[in-house]
């Protein structure tokens, strides 16, 4: 069932491969494994359905999957005049809840190629999962490493892995546990609403060392990996919408210059240390600059794109964050984007 709630704009919801009338929706999905969940308002047009707690369920926007997973809860909505209006309210939810739920017993005293760890730990949280380490130039992108990941949950373990492999780890459109960097994609938006706002927020840091365990981290053997080669001391800009004039403002700011610590003794060696010092350093540059973006329904934006603003914002580039895809019969079709820090200008 297709059914169109703003103009131009279709919405395929499916549950247990029947399609549902939709009438509100809200999509949440985010790069940091958040959230990712759908609310809707649903109609069966037959009402000889019901939604069913475990099914499968999709959601495509303008033939595009934008969610994929299992129906989480449903919900009768009040009848009105004792008429079965076949209305419901439901939550869809993707694995990620298995990766924060599940505990692990992996333990490996023998060193192991991350992708392999990966895979145990998918094995065990019951996870698809796609391992591609390829991207990365870093010796440590596949490293030897042993683990005791004993009475952790998943997630978490991930997270320690992604470190180790300077990686990123998160759930695709498909319910598919993805491991590696994927490509970005810069998406240019136009149709931009005022309720955007573009705020300076200051990194905690702009310096990252990681020491690893005590045997190997001698003098020298300490990983600094300094953002500050990112981040000039030329004052940063920040874009905000000025309500009494109605025009978008530069403001400028500058950073704070401490150093993030963080001590490892899983981390063996010097290279991993270093991947993990990147990788920190990659995610405290999404904090030099965020906020939100409201923009006309757009449902090609991904969590792990590049957004790039219109002329009339300088063109400036942003990490995003977590998307939020809106629909109601009031609004139409709004996505709202988390920016989650400014592209530096060396990046772009």
């Amino acid at each position: 069932m297709t059914e169109v709630i703003a103009d131009d704009v279709e919405v395929d919801l499916n549950m247990s491969y029947t399609g549902w009338e939709v009438t509100e929706l809200e999509a949440t999905t985010s790069r940091y494994n958040e959230t990712d969940l759908v609310n809707a308002t649903v109609i069966d047009p037959d009402f000889s359905e019901e939604p069913t707690i475990g099914d499968f369920a999709s959601l495509d926007i303008d033939g595009r999957r934008v969610f994929t997973g299992n129906v989480y809860d449903a919900n009768e909505k009040e009848k009105k005049a004792k008429e079965d209006t076949g209305k419901f309210e439901v939550k869809l939810m993707n694995d990620l809840h298995k990766a924060k739920n599940t505990e692990l017993s992996i333990a490996v005293e023998e060193p192991t190629p991350i992708s392999e760890l990966v895979q145990q730990v998918c094995g065990e949280a019951n996870l698809l999962c796609l391992t591609d380490l390829t991207w990365q130039q870093s010796p440590a992108r596949d490293a030897l490493i042993t683990v005791d990941f004993s009475n952790m949950m998943a997630s978490e373990a991930l997270d320690k892995l992604a470190e180790r492999a300077n990686a990123d780890w998160f759930i695709d459109n498909y319910n598919l546990l993805r491991f590696g960097m994927p490509d970005a994609e810069v998406k240019k938006v136009e149709y931009i609403k005022s309720t955007s706002k573009f705020g300076p927020v200051e990194p905690p840091y702009r310096g990252v060392k990681v020491i690893p365990d005590g045997a190997v981290s001698n003098l020298g053997q300490q990983s600094a990996y300094r953002l500050v080669n990112y981040m000039p001391t030329t004052p940063k800009r920040a874009l905000s919408f000025d309500d009494e004039t109605g025009v978008w403002e530069i403001n400028e700011y500058y950073t704070n210059d401490p150093t993030y610590v963080h001590e490892d003794e899983q981390i063996k060696t010097f290279e991993t240390a270093e991947a993990v010092a990147e990788k920190f350093a990659r995610e405290l540059l999404r904090q030099v600059q965020g906020g939100k973006l409201v923009i006309i329904g757009d449902a090609t934006i991904d969590e792990r794109d590049v957004i790039e603003l219109p002329d009339f914002l300088y063109n400036r580039r942003y990490f995003v964050g977590e998307i939020k895809h809106k629909m109601n019969d009031s609004d139409g079709f709004l996505t709202e984007i988390k920016l989650e820090g400014a592209v530096p200008e060396d990046n772009v």
